[in-house]
């Protein structure tokens, strides 16, 4: 007999209730009224990566997360069925739909559904609704307990019902976490969980930030990692050059990147980048900060012409780490800025701002010394807000000198030094000259120097006062003295 069955059933128990009532992700819950307990549960961390297609080239593409704002939960339930949706405000329905066997039996599967045209935009006029299924019907066990997977998934949802033939649509989910019940819910509340039976064979059920490396547009591809194995070791080869330790230096270096096409510098931005990466490491709970230097050897594509509206820049380094801004305007911006170069006054570039910053790599040993990530998970962040604001078309770039920080998810961060950069670039010039927007780090940081400097001329004019008043009164005692000699 196996004797390391004892040893491991007694973990997952142990595991199981340490678990039980603790949100992982976002709760998501559905009740028939006001007045009614939650009927279906859902506990959530996922991101959901969407793209438009034609003859095989990405047009456009768009992200959603379970930290959205301002999403609305809707569902029915039933002794045999439910449904739970997530309606997000740019278009697309996340559906879990459950079903319950005579035998107590459960199973779910995922749904997805997108409005392209207002997903999309005007890159993709369909405004009938398109719907794309997980081709696999998950089992979650016995109808009156919760089925929890702390572990990350993949899920390539494939068409279902496409009403259009010019188009082909793409989503692909990472469900970082999930713990759902859709029967039998008791006040609100979670009932004892199942592992899923990736929990169950995977060693370390620590949930780490991995997740799938997001398709690109063809000129810039960062592509092969969309298989559900993000934690297996990435295989050697002897043409790739290892992972190189991070750098020593004490500061990250000042690098030029630029993106070109059709005789112009469309994107030209300088700074000196650096990376703070929380991970894990042995010990529940526990984890270190990694700091990475974008080094010095780093190299810079993108397209100038992402779609209609949007453009970007890829900084790549070591083996396969990407870091990835996206930069957007308005098609109204950009018809207004055509026609303002048929005037004398010629704007540079319409009203734009950062979007999005996405970081993708694997994860390294030399990287993250003690980290409990195999060699080779695959690793994405995604900055959730932009700290960036728009730049006019009456401002040249946009600039910061102070230290900027940007949240890529909550296990990231990205901090940028003497930053300057620009976008929808009309010329070929990759420097910075002209009137700049600047962060409001500088402007507070002037306002500071101003007030020290006023401050200190105060200062100065009080202490000679000071001074004037006691050399007066010296010289008034002296004449006073002789007087009365």
């Amino acid at each position: 007999m196996d004797q390391t069955k004892p040893v491991t059933l007694s973990f997952l128990v142990l595991f199981l209730a340490a678990c039980l009532s603790i949100t992982q992700g976002k709760l998501f819950s559905y009740k028939a009224s006001e007045e009614a307990e939650p009927c279906i549960l859902a506990d959530v961390d996922f991101t959901l990566y969407l793209a438009a297609e034609r003859q095989g080239e990405t047009l456009v593409d768009a992200l959603v997360t379970s930290e959205d704002e301002n999403i609305k939960v809707f569902g029915n339930c039933g002794p045999y069925s439910a449904i739970l949706e997530l309606i997000f405000p740019t278009g697309v329905n996340w559906f879990l739909t459950f079903r319950q066997e005579d035998d107590q039996e459960a199973s779910y599967i995922q749904l997805v559904q997108i409005t392209p045209a207002k997903l999309f935009g005007e890159a993709v006029p369909v405004k009938d609704p398109q719907v794309l299924s997980d081709p696999h019907i998950t089992d979650l066990g016995n109808a009156t307990k919760s089925y929890e997977c702390p572990v990350p998934e993949i899920v390539e949802y494939e068409p279902l019902t496409v009403t259009t033939t010019k188009f082909n649509f793409t989503a692909i989910a990472n469900v970082s976490y999930l713990h759902v019940q859709g029967f039998n819910v008791i006040d609100g509340n979670f009932s004892t969980s199942v592992l899923c039976n990736a929990a169950m064979t995977t060693v370390s059920p620590t949930p780490t930030n991995a997740s799938f490396t997001t398709p690109s547009n063809a000129s810039t591809t960062v592509e092969t990692t969309l298989a559900p194995e993000t934690t297996t070791a990435a295989p050697t080869s002897t043409s790739m050059k290892p992972t190189p330790k991070p750098t020593s230096s004490p500061e990250p270096p000042l690098k030029l990147y630029t993106v070109k096409g059709d005789g112009v510098t469309c994107i030209a931005l300088q700074a000196a980048l650096t990376l703070d990466i929380k991970y894990p490491v042995q010990g529940k709970g526990k984890t270190k900060m990694a700091k990475i230097f974008v080094p010095e050897n780093s190299k810079s594509s993108g397209n100038c012409s992402l779609s209609a509206t949007s453009q970007d820049l890829v900084i790549s380094f070591f083996k396969d780490w990407k870091l990835k801004f996206v930069f957007t305007s308005t098609k109204a911006n950009l018809l207004g800025s055509v026609l303002s170069n048929l005037n004398e006054e010629k704007q540079n570039h319409p009203k734009y701002k950062i979007s999005q910053i996405q970081l993708v790599g694997s994860a390294e040993k030399e990287l993250f010394p003690g980290t409990t990530w195999p060699a080779g998970t695959k690793l994405t962040f995604t900055s959730t807000k932009s700290d960036f604001p728009d730049v006019n078309p009456n401002k040249a770039y946009y600039k910061c000198s102070s230290s900027l920080k940007t949240k890529l998810g909550p296990n990231a961060d990205l901090k940028s030094q003497q930053l300057e950069v620009k976008a929808f670039n009309r010329d070929n010039k990759a420097d910075f000259s002209g009137p700049s927007a600047n962060c409001a780090a500088d402007s507070g940081s002037s306002k500071k120097k101003t007030y020290i400097i006023i401050g200190c001329v105060l200062g100065a004019v009080v202490l000679l006062s000071f001074i004037a008043f006691v050399v007066m009164r010296v010289i008034r005692r002296r004449r006073e003295e002789y007087h009365r000699l």
